[in-house]
């Protein structure tokens, strides 16, 4: 029961093309931020 919502769950983020774009915005931003605060 538990393994079919989380194959549901992995298949969902996979069909999501921008998702890896989006967590490279955020380390992105994440550098961005980091040079400026110190």
């Amino acid at each position: 029961m538990f393994a079919a919502k989380y194959d549901k769950f992995v298949a969902l983020i996979l069909q999501r093309e921008n998702f890896s774009l989006f967590l490279e915005n955020i380390w992105e931003s994440y550098l961005l931020y980091l040079p400026a605060k110190t």
